[in-house]
């Protein structure tokens, strides 16, 4: 009796709420909305997290509704699930509550969807795409030291794994009261209603031993090849190899063929003297070594093509012979198993624990990034398989060395270089982003007062580019003042193509504001303490009768110590949501006697230490690494060496090695070979300049060789964290083929005087002291040296020492009438310079010889 009365009661209650809102349905508050999934059950491990998606649209049962005005707001409501009721409604099994542990996002990103809100407006909007997203707490006791509940939800005890947690979602009507809260129980609806999508997730505990490991490589990482002919790392001579591998304006391979199978391990390696250089050796080793004593069951490399965008890598990587093991792989066109992606779902499938880390060296971060977000944005479950993501020395916003590539190229082949990057997309993204300004303050272009010499870029004379809009203006040829120069023009700044400029923003835009999901912990490993471009100064031409034009702009690298001498640490270190680590390489290389940096910095093993340590979950940081940025004010003193031409640059440390220009071993190649064994050190070429840096621990031995005949100015800076101590400068030396300039310098001080061999004949001609300046008596002394490397008849050579002699005997009397003594000294430097002209119409030298020996000439009367 009385539950018949109890029903009675509510079938009255129905009734009366019937009549109380007229016309409207009491169905229409519960069901005037649909979602497209009424079910979606899904499986995670502590930590993971995965989403799916749910589109929300109007009942059409209810058009009637949607007459007034054709807008309806909604809300999302979520209800804890109840599995069975009793026989008065009261749940007596409620599931386990997932409701805690999810998420909600609109798509579109309209401003009438927000929180749990939303609005269909129809006939313009007639449905709403809403992410769902499930994140999996950790269990008790097995929380990392960062897990906070607040944003992830509270631990589940231990006995909660493997169990099935639930989640009504119910869409209902935000214009009007709802009727009665979940009027009739929770029991029929989450089965029956199609404005409610129930969840359910398995929530398993962390599996038991190490992932498996991918292993992105950087730029140039792959080795590529046609047939059997390995274009990179390329054979000698490799300037034809180079002109296979560019891509066309369209950004397709000129080539067709080309494929890839490996990973760089050492580079150059030809049978003559050219030294090989490690790249990824010692780290492919240290893997191997992980797999043989079962620390991981698998790692594998995943080479790509990297002339291509990361959406044409993602979306290619086919097969097209070699083995199982190592697949000769094409990423030219697209596939439906795209290498990578497979690769990777097949070591976490083999993994010990379900999951796969991924290690990164330099462009490789930016593409994991990528692919991580794609796959995220696709709901792709094997997001939830990468636990680790390990960046080593990414440029995440970009690099400034980036932009001084694509505009001038990168010696010794800048023409070749240039050339083959300024088509090819994986080039743009080391363009510094948007995002770098907003990180790094100083500018990446800087133009000097005599820049208003030089017509096109006038207006910036004095100025600087500190921000992205300017240095695009800039790259892309200021707003039309210039065009693209011809190929062999490296001095004039490349035009760069505002379509790949455009790609890079867009793929920045992608992953500079990328958030890792919970379950996936990232980590940055930053290098720091090597010279590193952070911009180029731009000036007019300073040589004697150059042109203030264009293609003869002087540039000079400006250099900060925050790098690894191709990545600025800020770049590196980007993430602020990733546990980052600094490997001070400058101590490191003094260490061990090397020179690592941005190219071979996975061979460092401290870095493979650390890396092993991060799979392993061990906090131990190994030697020159740390969790905070070395300081620059302790950073050491270094040397910073500038020669204008025509020398070669050598230095040596007290133990012999050595950085500089070296022979090429192909006789037909006029391409200058250096190499960089001082540690720490650094040789490149700008224009008509020559740099060269080192540490400053120890003896430094500084030594030129003259190339041509003319003069030469050096200047030797002491540097202290990013300031100049003190700069020694010997300027505007003589010198000819063959003549030997050498200078010593300790811990950054230079310690003897400037000792010339004019002749090269092994005696010294002349010392100059640092600081004192040239006399005249030592030009005069180098200038007779000179002669003699011109390969004169003894007669000729003679006559003109004669000549050079009367001058010394003249300065060299006491005056005793000023202006006779003037006069002398006039009359013998016409006398020896009208017997240069002579030499020169008689064809005894050349006109270039002529030309720089009268200028040393003028130099001399000048100092007198």
């Amino acid at each position: 009796m009385e539950k018949k009365f109890r029903f009675a009661v509510f079938i009255l209650g129905v009734f009366i709420a019937l009549a109380f809102y007229g016309a409207i349905p009491l169905s229409a508050y519960f069901a005037l909305f649909l979602i497209d999934a009424t079910t979606k059950d899904i499986e995670l491990s502590a930590l993971e997290s995965a989403s799916v998606q749910a589109t929300i649209s109007a009942d059409p049962t209810f058009d009637s509704y949607y007459e007034f005005g054709g807008e309806a707001s909604y809300k999302i409501n979520k209800l804890t699930h109840c599995d069975q009721y009793d026989e008065d409604f009261n749940c007596i099994n409620e599931a386990p509550d997932l409701c805690a542990y999810i998420a909600l996002e609109p798509t579109e990103g309209e401003l009438t969807e927000f929180g749990n809100f939303g609005e269909i407006n129809r006939p313009v909007d007639e449905s709403d795409t809403w992410d769902v997203k499930i994140s999996a707490p950790c269990f008790d006791g097995e929380c990392p030291a960062d897990y906070n509940p607040a944003l992830s939800g509270a631990p589940l005890p231990q006995e909660m794994k493997d169990k099935t947690f639930k989640c009504d979602l119910e869409v209902v009507s935000n214009d009007g009261p709802v009727l009665v809260k979940n009027f009739f129980g929770r029991a029929a609806y989450a089965e029956v209603l199609n404005n409610r999508l129930a969840l359910s997730a398995v929530i398993h505990g962390a599996e038991e031993g190490f992932s498996n490991v991918a292993f992105i490589p950087g730029y140039l990482g792959s080795r590529l090849y046609l047939g059997d002919n390995q274009l990179w790392d390329p054979n000698f001579p490799y300037l034809p190899d180079l002109e296979k591998l560019k891509l066309d304006k369209d950004g397709n391979s000129i080539t067709e063929d080309i494929y890839t199978r490996d990973i760089v391990d050492e580079t150059f390696q030809d049978p003559q003297d050219w030294p090989g250089t490690n790249t990824y050796k010692t780290f492919i080793q240290a893997m191997d070594i992980m797999v043989d004593d079962n620390t991981i069951n698998e790692w594998k490399a995943l080479p790509y093509d990297w002339r291509f965008n990361f959406p044409e890598i993602l979306h290619s990587g086919k097969k097209i012979g070699g083995t199982d093991f190592e697949p000769e792989l094409s990423y030219l066109e697209s596939t439906s198993t795209p290498y990578i992606i497979q690769k990777l779902r097949h070591l976490a499938e083999t993994s010990k624990n379900g999951k796969v880390t991924i290690v990164t060296h330099s462009n490789g971060g930016l593409m994991a990034k990528y692919l991580l977000q794609r796959l995220e944005n696709e709901g792709d479950p094997l997001l939830r398989k990468i636990d680790k993501l390990i960046m080593v020395a990414p440029p995440q916003v970009g690099t400034p060395k980036g932009l001084s590539a694509l505009l001038h190229g990168v010696y010794p082949a800048n023409e070749a270089t240039r050339e083959l990057s300024e088509n090819m997309p994986a080039a743009y993204n080391f363009l510094p982003s948007m995002k770098y300004f907003d990180t790094v303050e100083s500018p990446v272009l800087e133009f000097t007062d005599d820049i208003a010499n030089v017509d096109e870029i006038s207006e910036l004379a004095g100025d600087t580019i500190a921000n992205y809009a300017g240095m695009k203006d800039f790259s892309t040829g200021h707003t039309g003042e210039w065009s693209e120069p011809v190929p062999g023009d490296t001095d004039t700044p490349n035009v760069l193509d505002s379509y790949l400029i455009t790609s890079a923003e867009n793929m920045h835009t992608t992953i500079d504001s990328w958030t890792p999901p919970v379950s996936l912990k990232v980590f940055q490993v930053v290098g720091w303490g090597l010279d590193t471009i952070r911009g180029i100064r731009y000036d007019d031409c300073d040589i004697p009768f150059c042109a203030d034009t264009l293609n003869h702009l002087d540039r000079e690298p400006i250099y900060t110590i925050d790098g690894d001498e191709t990545v600025v640490s800020p770049s590196a270190a980007f993430m602020a949501n990733a546990e980052t680590f600094y490997l001070n390489l400058r101590d490191n290389n003094f260490l061990i006697n090397r020179n690592r940096r941005h190219g071979s910095i996975m061979e460092v093993d401290e870095v493979q230490e650390l890396i092993s340590n991060i799979f392993q979950n061990k906090d131990d940081l190994p030697e020159n690494i740390s969790a905070e940025m070395p300081n620059p004010d302790i950073a050491g003193e270094r040397l910073r060496l500038r020669v204008h031409s025509p020398v070669e640059v050598h230095i040596y440390d007290e133990f012999g090695n050595h950085t500089g220009i070296i022979p090429n071993p192909d006789p037909l190649s006029n391409l200058r070979l250096f190499e960089e064994n001082v540690p720490n050190s650094y040789y490149t070429e700008f224009g008509e300049t020559k740099y060269i840096g080192s540490g400053a621990n120890g003896t430094t031995t500084l030594k030129l060789v003259g190339e041509l005949l003319g003069l030469f100015t050096l200047e030797i800076e002491k540097v202290d964290g990013d300031q100049t101590a003190t700069t020694t400068v010997f300027e505007d030396i003589p010198i000819a083929l063959g003549s030997i300039a050498q200078v010593g310098m300790n811990d950054a001080d230079v310690t003897t005087a400037l000792i010339i061999d004019a002749d090269g004949d092994g005696l010294p001609d002349v010392s100059i002291s640092p600081g004192a300046g040239v006399t005249v008596e030592e030009l005069l002394a180098l200038l007779k040296g000179i002669i003699k490397t011109l390969d004169l008849p003894d007669k000729r050579e003679k006559s003109l020492i004669k000549k050079i002699e009367k001058i010394e005997k003249i300065l060299a009397k006491e005056p005793k009438n000023e202006r006779a003594q003037k006069m002398k000294t006039k009359a013998a430097f016409s006398a020896l310079e009208e017997k240069i002209k002579q030499f020169e119409k008689k064809k005894l030298l050349t006109k270039d010889e002529a030309r720089e020996l009268l200028e040393i000439v003028e130099k001399i009367r000048l100092t007198i």
